[in-house]
């Protein structure tokens, strides 16, 4: 049985407030103290630019930072290359919208949201409509903000290109039927993106077996620090990186391109980092001045990156 008292004194803000019950979870939660204190060793053990410098520091919150795929993948049950860092549920969702504008969508293409969604995924769709003519239409939804498929279906038609639904609705608490409505996207040529701000922090999410292409959620909503995202994806766009190889034969050839660039790239800067980790000579020991200082390795290591980055991009033509 969960012993609530228990979890409480993990969290500082309730030590400091004994009597408070904090319902406003939908909006942000709370920070255990162990996440508090990730957050400080960062500032206090020393900051650095993650994948922005070849120093053993750098490297460090390089290793630490990339781990973070790792979990989150094996928490949404795809792969760790499928995750990008964003700010936020927000930025995630227009990211994928606006990733979905520049090369995919095309003006008469359709986007079916519903009455009941966050304005993350309703402004991006309203804009769309006055720029490129991209149009977005409304599933029905219940008093109680359910989607019923047989009202989505009857929404379905030749020009829709993606369903675009929060998994949990912010404001009703409505649980739609992810899954399904996945299903009858793929049956008819369309993308499924899911709003996962409430239903990711509250349940389990199994993106292979609810088989969508999109997905965007908060850390801040989930115990994690403010300004923290993540958008998890199956194809490639340029304009945020989101990367996927599951279903590689739905990404135009627009989209192909990119992908194989930033998967080359990436095995080739692993490579190299990897060499340079293991290799001895890669840092001058110690002097007498007590400063560390970058060997002559480590500025031919940056000029291996670079040729490596011309060498992809002239291979996959982008």
């Amino acid at each position: 049985m969960l012993d609530v008292n228990k979890v409480r004194k993990d969290f500082p803000f309730f030590t400091s407030n004994p009597d408070l019950i904090y319902f406003d979870n939908g909006a942000t939660t709370q920070k255990p103290q162990c996440v508090i204190d990730a957050v400080s060793e960062f500032y206090t053990m020393g900051a650095a630019n993650v994948h922005r410098g070849d120093y053993p520091l750098s490297l460090h919150w390089d290793a630490l930072y990339d781990k973070t795929r790792e979990s989150f993948a094996k928490l949404l049950n795809c792969q760790a290359n499928e995750i990008v860092y964003t700010a936020g549920s927000t930025h995630s969702m227009n990211q994928i919208a606006y990733g979905l504008q520049r090369n995919f969508l095309k003006p008469g293409d359709v986007v079916l949201i519903t009455e009941n969604e966050h304005a993350s995924n309703v402004m991006p769709w309203f804009r769309m409509r006055q720029e490129s003519g991209i149009q977005y239409e409304y599933i029905p939804v219940d008093k109680q903000g359910n989607i019923h498929m047989e009202d989505a279906k009857k929404a379905m038609h030749a020009g829709v290109k993606a369903i675009a639904v929060a998994g949990v609705t912010n404001v009703l608490g409505a649980k739609q039927p992810l899954k399904e409505l996945a299903a009858l996207a793929h049956e008819n040529g369309a993308l499924m993106i899911v709003d996962g701000a409430q239903s990711v922090p509250h349940g389990p999410t199994d993106v292979q077996d609810l088989d969508i292409d999109f997905l965007g959620f908060s850390g801040h909503k989930m115990g994690g620090p403010g300004g923290t995202g993540r958008a998890e994806g199956e194809f490639f766009f340029p304009s945020q990186g989101v990367r996927a190889a599951a279903f590689p034969e739905r990404a135009p050839s627009a989209l192909r391109l990119p992908f194989r660039a930033a998967e080359r790239f990436s095995q080739f800067h692993d490579r190299l980092v990897e060499d340079r980790r293991t290799d001895p000579a890669f840092f001058k020991r110690r002097g007498g001045t007590g400063g560390q200082h970058l060997s002559d390795d480590l500025f031919r290591f940056s000029s291996d990156l670079r040729e490596a980055h011309v060498a992809v991009i002239r291979e996959c033509q982008y």
